[in-house]
């Protein structure tokens, strides 16, 4: 190639690279000091998003541990021991937090059994106006300890009736979510308000004021602590840098996390960004070493030479910051590492005994293998059901879109197990890009959260279901129905309300313990009769109801309501005694601004005029009954 040019074109290019290395010399330093700069910023920005990442899905985490305590406290009102059993599961559950109970001017019922007073708390009386708070750092004054304080009201008919709320531990919650963050312990991690005051901090982040931490250590600073005030003011980001007692520069970034007035400040030593400096200036001096021995490789060598520099330059200053990725709940579950381009792990951590659940971890990792190399590698959205149940495919996917967009996400749901069964896990997943965004590293934790998962889904079930015949109470079924109404496709449905004839004969003769036995065999009956898509609540005493969906005829309502009629349950049957009931029918379409109520007057008006023509018959409600 070389033979092939000038004889000037030559002496041109050597004399060029001789210019270009002795410029190199002289403006190397300066320059890469400045880019690791740079570099020290967006690692320390980066810190400072995952934090606010942490915090809200912490805080997030801990209201729905909340939400499950005032679905169920109504419940369980004036019952002591089961609201003690109640709010002790959610605590347990919460790891770091210690629940309580606060019916309206009445003491706190706690977790553990304790009974205090907090009347005169700000954040009670807040939360008895109906809002929703996050305060802290509360001391409590029985223990000493730096706490957060959640609370929510507790309504009962539209009124607030008392208030939840959980004291979440600071002191453990600080080294289990923010030193996920600082594993090689580089950095001054802190959270505080507007003023300063340090919520909670990590390494030398457990300072009690930020802004006397900064005067007490900062001799000259590159900004103001009066526009520094203002910026914060301002919930507006930004980042300088100071130097400290010992002749140190220190770097600092701080953002607004999004929850109160709360703050983020992150601050690194620029004693590592001096190493990396020399370590590049004696790479560089190496490097023009051989430029000059190996000469006649010209331009095009020095050239090669530095780009593989600035490649491990790169890779040296980014190896922390890909660190970063994963964003919550490290600290526990099976933590692993997944090449794209080999289809392989890298690195598998199981640090929970917790972590496989169900299956074994070599299985786990089998089925999280295929899932990443058929979605993420491949792209293959369509076989998410191979993988997970088919309820979570969209929540699934949606998580999928976000780490494609954002880098990270974190979702749940139930995985296929071995034997044909599904199991409840977390997932925490972060991707590294390459240059060309092309996704080449997983990084991610799973977390077995089943039993956390058959747990709630039994207690809404408790929740949602009459006591005694299992069917829908009266609150759920009301619900549903208007969901049904409420949808904008003009479908036509039929409305049931039943009532059994002369039940009150049945308790008074034969007891209600076969008043009840009548009870649950119509249902049954009921439950045989209809289809799984129409909607079966009892509303009350021996009332029952059915919203029977989407009919194709009034025709074929009509017959049904006849047949229900004409059904003798069993349990009566061996007691030689003729049970019958009596139905008052309505009909309606979705979005015609019908609602449950309305149908109800209707069909109770309907049954009124059925138990007229005497009983056992069914009359479907005309507007001259009102």
């Amino acid at each position: 190639m070389w033979g092939k040019l000038h004889r000037e074109l030559i002496v041109i290019t050597i004399i060029s690279v001789l210019i270009l290395a002795v410029s190199f010399a002289f403006n190397f330093s300066a320059s890469q000091k400045d880019i690791l700069e740079r570099q020290t910023y967006d690692y320390l920005l980066d810190a400072a998003h995952h934090t606010k990442v942490i915090l809200h899905t912490e805080i997030q985490r801990q209201n729905e541990l909340l939400d499950i305590v005032l679905r169920n406290a109504p419940r369980y009102e004036g019952q002591k021991d089961n609201l003690i059993n109640l709010l002790s599961t959610v605590s347990n559950t919460g790891h770091f937090s210690t629940v309580g109970l606060t019916y309206r001017g009445q003491k706190t019922l706690m977790s553990n059994g304790e009974e205090i007073n907090i009347l005169d708390q700000d954040y009670y009386k807040r939360a008895l106006e109906g809002e929703e708070v996050v305060e802290g750092p509360v001391v409590l004054p029985s223990s000493g300890r730096k706490v957060v304080i959640l609370a929510k009201p507790l309504y009962k008919d539209e009124e607030v009736i008392g208030v939840v709320h959980e004291a979440y531990d600071l002191d453990n919650a600080t080294k289990t979510l923010l030193a996920v963050l600082n594993m090689q312990q580089d950095r001054i991690t802190m959270i505080a308000d507007e003023k300063g005051d340090v919520i909670m901090g990590i390494g030398n982040g457990k300072q009690g004021n930020f802004f006397k931490f900064l005067e007490q250590e900062a001799i000259g600073c590159s900004m103001t602590e009066q526009d520094l005030e203002k910026a914060i003011a301002n919930k507006e980001s930004g980042a300088f840098y100071y130097t400290d007692i010992f002749g140190e520069t220190q770097y600092v970034v701080f953002a607004p996390v999004e929850v109160n007035d709360w703050y983020t400040f992150q601050i690194v030593s620029g004693t590592n960004l001096l190493a990396d400096q020399q370590m590049l200036n004696k790479i560089a001096r190496d490097t023009m070493g051989k430029y000059f021995l190996l000469i006649f490789l010209c331009f095009l060598v020095i050239i090669y030479i530095w780009r593989q520099i600035e490649k491990d330059r790169l890779k040296q200053i980014n190896a922390e910051i890909e660190g970063l990725r994963l964003t919550a709940g490290l600290m526990e579950g099976c933590m692993f590492e997944f090449d794209l381009k080999a289809c392989k792990f890298l690195i598998v951590k199981n640090t929970g005994e917790g972590a496989a659940g169900h299956n074994t971890e070599k299985q786990i990792l089998e089925k999280l293998g295929g899932f990443i190399t058929d979605t993420i590698a491949e792209k293959n959205s369509s076989s998410l059901n191979k993988y997970f149940h088919e309820e979570d495919s969209s929540a699934v996917q949606k998580a999928l879109t976000e780490l494609q967009r954002a880098g990270r996400t974190v979702f749940q749901g139930r995985l296929h197990t071995s034997d044909g069964d599904y199991h409840w896990y977390r997932f925490y997943m972060a991707v590294v890009f390459d240059d060309k965004r092309q996704i080449k590293r997983v990084l991610g934790n799973v977390l077995d959260i089943n039993d956390t998962q058959n747990k709630f889904a039994r207690m809404q079930h408790k929740a949602e279901r009459d006591p005694l015949t299992g069917i829908y109470n009266r609150a759920v079924f009301e619900k549903y129905v208007n969901e049904v109404l409420a949808d904008s496709s003009k479908r036509q449905h039929a409305f049931f309300l039943l009532d059994i004839d002369d039940f009150k004969n049945v308790n008074d003769s034969r007891g209600h313990a076969f008043g009840d036995t009548v009870l649950c065999e119509l249902t049954a009956n009921l439950e045989r009769s209809f289809r799984s898509s129409d909607l079966l609540g009892r509303i009350g005493g021996d009332e029952f109801a059915v919203l029977m969906c989407d009919i194709t005829s009034m025709e074929n309502a009509l017959v049904k309501a006849g047949q229900i009629c004409s059904l003798y349950t069993k349990g009566a049957a061996k007691e030689g005694l003729k049970i019958s009931c009596s139905i008052g029918m309505v009909f309606c379409e979705s979005d015609d601004g019908a609602a449950f109520d309305d149908l109800y007057q209707k069909a109770d008006s309907a049954l009124y005029k059925a138990k007229e023509k005497g009983k056992n018959v069914f009359v479907v409600f005309d507007e001259n009954m009102l």
